[in-house]
């Protein structure tokens, strides 16, 4: 589809405007652009209004657009989106053009000054600007997609414990996390994320993520080692005893999982010689579910308590074959397993705040088989031909029951234990055959969807049941035809309404498309997909020629999807959750997830090289691949809009560490800052220390915050999701102290500084509180400056 018009006014979610250029024009086809300038060119009659979307009735619109048209062309020089300066016809052109008096050279600045006059008669455009063009962007190279996501959850977390640090008078390491960010965003280029630079490039990516990673864990221990020892407090107070701080980075009460490996918690021979059973309490006393499993709950590298290991896509395709590490991932030994511990519903922990457990091993005499296949493996071994007259396999929790097919791992019912009620048909992996195109890293087949392919059926699996934790079974497959090798680890929690199924394999597809289903028992026509912050609302059935499977058949989407329906006349929302993908497809209420695309590699140019001992591999992402996912579902109420907080909660860990964290160990639960009211729709993004005024040839050193001996420049990001206009109160703990309050810009720019008669909406109320009032969808960030006591006033 060409774009409705060629400009026009985006309004965007927080309904601000911005006059927009759509024209569909390159070097190659500037003939077509003015071919169709006058009928995209358009205006609007005099006192007419025209706000459109993607499901507006266009012919409607035509009736009020005027007989008048857009009377400026625009021909932009250089050479793709490469860049280059104007070439020697496009400078004959001008000239040419300037002497009929037809155009003139100017800048962009001059083309939007021309622009303005018709401001008020441009059509307004309130939705995603949807490119029906290189859609497999959203999947190639999972590597680069999850070292991204991981490195930003890292960051994150590492602003906020050192925000914590400076808060109590310790080292700010602000300037070196700062540093890390550059290699992160780097790595965002525009063919690198995307997936479509060759081998040589996501070789030298995962040696960036790795120098990324070991500074932030790190930071991570030096951070930790300051605050305990102001505290006076040792890892260990008795043998054989562990404490951990878990603090909640995220802005609303929390449960949820922390894992630990078992070689931080007890020595290796005492693994190796004794069964192993821990107990784990907090400050009051307070038992908390534990069970030891095979793999972490986060992905590798994201949680800082399950420490630091292998990049993943580490030597980016040097070995094409997974299977080996696809065994020893999923049937580790003992020593290379993790202690998983709940953060239960019924005691959550506050937002920014801490939490103190104690972790106690009890040594059984009974010998441990370290044999994988024996440890905590109930029930059966099922091979293929074997107990062929097995239907389903169930699994259940006290809240959800799920039929899994034996011979294929598909999930054909999930039901509800209170009232019986089945809310989900199918959940599980799905092939398509994914026909090679022009661009084939950039592109998926526009008609995949129409060819879906065999998963390899199941030769054996294990179920563990005996726990009070984790309900779970881990399914292995036949090779496929190609040799792919999968494992399905389906995976129930005490508590939770969740559905986690952990993907591993050995990736050797050629032009294939693997996803991930979801379909609810409902039907529907919208999907919501998570976006950077918030949702967009898509439409899932054809009704137009933008909204149709040949326009649309893959959308972004970030950390979650859900569909909405009714089941006995409630309303029942779906979710699926992700860690690391972004296209999505749905028809109807089914919704489906690319998780691994099989494309060839972008031809290198002459001076690519790899090592001379390796061969150029063709496709993409062969060999090893995790793949996250996980469905839930929420009944919907009155009250709540949309449940963006899950995708959260599956993205970003607990902070966790050894020792005790919190000020004189003592004060769990007291939050860093706590919202008042507590509102549903507010989130806190980010919370770091405000960065020094940057080096560069014209930087105002006025807009910035100047450090003050004795302050410390705290800054906020704060989201409204809901789309409500909302005043609310910050109330920092009683040991932090507010000096003065502003706004800053993304940049941390302090808009007062800028612009004299900027109105501030922040304002401090007293030495601990400030007032906050935000804008429907608006993204604002604060710079609060604080003074904090001294260790000797505290202990006073």
């Amino acid at each position: 589809n060409k774009w409705p018009y060629h400009t026009l006014i985006w309004r965007g979610p927080d309904n601000e405007s911005e006059l927009l250029l759509a024209w569909n024009q390159h070097k190659n086809n500037w003939h077509k652009y003015l071919k169709t300038f006058r009928k995209l060119s358009v205006l609007v009659k005099e006192g007419e209004n025209v706000v459109a979307n993607y499901l507006s009735d266009f012919e409607e619109i035509e009736k009020k657009l005027s007989d008048d048209y857009l009377p400026i062309i625009v021909n932009v020089y250089g050479h793709g989106d490469g860049g280059h300066g104007p070439r020697p016809l496009e400078i004959i052109e001008e000239i040419c053009w300037d002497d009929e008096n037809l155009a003139k050279m100017g800048t962009m600045r001059d083309l939007f000054n021309a622009l303005e006059p018709y401001r008020a008669r441009l059509p307004i455009w309130q939705d995603e600007l949807y490119l029906e063009n290189h859609r497999g962007t959203l999947t190639s190279v999972h590597m680069i997609k999850e070292n991204n996501k991981t490195s930003e959850v890292l960051l994150h977390a590492i602003e906020m414990l050192n925000s914590i640090n400076v808060l109590q008078g310790g080292t700010n390491y602000q300037p070196e996390i700062t540093e890390l960010w550059k290699p992160v965003l780097f790595c965002q280029f525009h063919d690198v994320l995307p997936g479509s630079s060759i081998p040589e490039v996501y070789r030298d990516c995962a040696e960036d993520y790795k120098g990324v990673y070991k500074t932030i864990f790190q930071l991570n221990n030096r951070i930790t080692e300051e605050i305990q020892g102001r505290n006076g407090k040792t890892l260990n107070e008795n043998k054989g005893e562990y404490k951990i701080s878990i603090f909640n980075q995220l802005s609303w009460a929390r449960s949820g999982i922390i894992s630990i490996p078992i070689r931080d918690l007890i020595p290796h021979k005492d693994i190796e010689s004794k069964n192993l059973k821990f107990n784990v309490i907090d400050e009051n006393g307070n038992i908390y579910w534990n069970q030891i499993n095979t793999i972490s709950f986060y992905d590798v590298n994201r949680e800082l308590s399950a420490g630091f290991t292998e990049v993943s896509g580490y030597n980016y395709l040097r070995n094409n074959n997974g299977r080996e590490k696809l065994h020893i991932f999923n049937e580790s030994p003992i020593e290379k397993r993790f202690l998983w511990i709940q953060i239960p519903n019924n005691n959550k922990i506050k937002p920014f705040s801490w939490r103190t457990i104690k972790i106690s091993i009890e040594k059984e005499e009974k010998t441990l088989d370290k044999s994988p296949k024996k440890t905590k493996l109930k029930n059966y071994k099922y091979e293929a031909g074997v107990n062929e007259t097995l239907s389903q396999i169930i699994l259940e929790n006290n809240i959800i029951k799920i039929n899994i097919k034996p011979d294929t791992g598909m999930i054909t019912d999930v039901t509800l234990k209170d009232s019986e009620m089945h809310i989900i048909e199918q959940i599980g992996p799905v092939l398509y055959d994914d026909p090679k195109t022009r661009f084939d890293a950039w592109n998926i087949h526009p008609d995949y969807f129409k060819n879906q392919e065999v998963m390899p059926k199941i030769e054996s699996y294990s179920i563990d049941t005996e726990n009070d934790l984790i309900e779970q079974i881990l399914m292995k497959t036949y090779p496929s035809d190609a040799g792919s090798v999968y494992y399905y680890r389906i995976l129930l929690l005490k508590d939770d309404p969740t559905i986690y199924y952990d993907i591993t394999v050995d990736w050797q597809e050629d032009h294939k498309l693997l996803k991930f289903r979801t379909k609810p028992s409902f039907n529907g026509d919208k999907i919501k997909c998570g976006i950077q912050y918030g949702a967009i609302e898509r439409a899932t059935t054809p009704q137009n020629r933008f909204i149709n499977y040949e326009a649309k058949f893959e959308y972004p989407t970030q950390q979650w999807t859900s569909t909405t329906g009714r089941i006995n006349d409630e309303l029942i929302e779906i979710i699926l959750l992700n860690r690391n993908k972004y296209g999505i497809f749905a028809k109807g209420t089914q919704i489906e997830l690319s998780l691994l695309k099989a494309a060839e590699f972008h031809k290198p140019t002459s001076a690519a090289t790899l090592d001379d001992d390796d061969p150029r591999p063709r496709l993409i992402d062969r060999g090893f691949n995790r793949l996250s996912t996980a469905v839930t579902f929420r009944r919907i109420t009155s009250n709540n809009q949309f449940n963006w907080k899950s995708g959260y909660a599956y993205n970003y860990p607990f902070i966790s560490n050894k020792g005790v964290a919190n000020i004189n160990g003592n004060i769990d639960g007291i939050s860093l800052f706590e919202i008042n009211p507590k509102c549903e729709n507010i989130f806190i993004g980010a919370v770091k220390i405000a960065e020094k005024c940057p080096k560069g040839i014209n930087p105002n050193e006025t807009w910035f915050y100047k450090n003050e001996s004795g302050h410390v420049g705290l800054v906020l990001r704060i989201i409204e999701y809901y789309g409500k206009k909302t005043s609310f109160n910050i109330k920092f703990s009683d040991d932090i102290f507010i000096n003065n309050v502003s706004e800053t810009d993304m940049l941390e720019r302090i808009y007062k500084n800028m612009d004299n008669s900027y109105k501030e909406n922040v304002e401090k109320i007293d030495e601990h509180t400030l007032s906050v009032k935000i804008k429907p969808k608006e993204i604002k960030t604060i710079l609060v400056d604080m003074k904090t006591k001294t260790m000797d006033e505290l202990k006073e």
